[in-house]
C-alpha cells in the first residue's frame, strides 16, 4: 500500500475523532442549557399560575352569580297564578306582575354585567398568557433556526469536515479490508 494513502485514511481518522467530540461536546453544552431554561420555565410557570389563581377565583364568583340570575330569570318567565281561599278563588295581583317585571329586568342586567365581567376576565387571562409566551420565545435560543427546520423537526447541527478524496482500486482485496477496519 502506498504511504500517501495510509496518511490520508490516518487523517480521516483523525478528523472523524475531532468530530465525534466536538458533536459530544456540542450535545453536554445543548444539555446544560436545556436544563437551566427547564428550571426557567418551571419559575415561569409557577408565576403564572400564581398570576392566574386570582381570575380564576373571580370566574368561579361570576359563575355563581349568573347561576343566581339564570334562577332569577326563570322565576320571573313562570306564569301568574291565582289562589284559592276557601271556596272564594283570589286573582293575582297587579304587583306580582310588577315585581316579575322588575325580576327580569334585574336578570337581564345582572347577565349584561356577568358578561361583560366573564368577557374582561378572559382578556386578562390571554393577556397573562402571551406575557408568558412572549417570556418563552424571548428565551429560545439563538440557534434555534439553525437546530429546527420549518415544521419542527430537528435538524443535523453541522455537517461532518469532508476528507480527502481517495483512490480506492475495487479489485484490491487488501486496500478494501483496510477501509473496512477504519469504518
Amino acid at each position: 500500500m502506498d504511504q500517501s494513502y495510509i496518511d490520508a485514511m490516518l487523517e480521516i481518522e483523525k478528523r472523524r475523532r475531532e468530530d465525534q467530540q466536538l458533536y459530544s461536546q456540542e450535545a453536554q453544552q445543548r444539555q446544560e442549557e436545556q436544563r437551566a431554561q427547564g428550571i426557567q420555565s418551571q419559575l415561569d410557570r409557577s408565576q403564572l399560575f400564581s398570576e392566574l389563581a386570582p381570575l380564576d377565583e373571580q370566574e368561579s364568583e361570576n359563575e355563581r352569580k349568573r347561576a343566581i340570575i339564570e334562577e332569577m330569570r326563570g322565576e320571573s318567565t313562570r306564569p301568574l297564578q291565582g289562589q284559592r281561599a276557601g271556596r272564594v278563588y283570589v286573582a293575582p295581583s297587579p304587583f306580582e306582575g310588577l315585581a316579575q317585571l322588575t325580576q327580569a329586568y334585574i336578570a337581564r342586567k345582572g347577565g349584561q354585567k356577568a358578561y361583560a365581567k366573564e368577557e374582561e376576565l378572559a382578556d386578562r387571562r390571554m393577556e397573562k398568557i402571551k406575557a408568558y409566551e412572549d417570556t418563552l420565545r424571548g428565551r429560545l435560543p439563538e440557534d434555534m433556526g439553525r437546530t429546527r427546520g420549518a415544521r419542527g423537526t430537528p435538524l443535523p447541527m453541522r455537517r461532518p469536515r469532508p476528507g480527502p478524496l481517495l483512490p480506492v482500486d475495487p479489485d484490491d482485496d487488501e486496500e478494501l479490508d483496510f477501509i473496512s477496519r477504519l469504518v
